[in-house]
């Protein structure tokens, strides 16, 4: 199959190697690469996303949520002196 017109890359374990279309030398050169933005510095910093992906982000959340409220709870309550009846009610 041909190559697409460019520049091609592979990652091998931590290193990306990259590969030109007309086998041009890539050596030495400068390799500019936009990352996400994490927000570990700056927790109200802006963080970019596609309309879908904050929708999917908004139902996976909403999703979870539900499933941990109708999770069984826990109504021991440890802090009463022993006996028969440790339920508060």
């Amino acid at each position: 199959m041909p190559l697409p017109t460019g520049i091609r890359y592979w990652v091998e374990n931590n290193i990306i190697w990259l590969a030109s279309s007309n086998n041009l030398p890539l050596l030495n050169q400068n390799m500019y690469v936009q990352m996400p933005t994490a927000r570990t510095d700056n927790l109200n910093a802006q963080m970019n996303m596609p309309d879908d992906v904050l929708e999917a982000v908004f139902n996976d959340v909403t999703m979870q949520l539900t499933k941990r409220y109708q999770e069984p709870k826990d109504i021991v309550h440890d802090d009463l002196p022993a006996g028969n009846n440790n339920l508060k009610s």
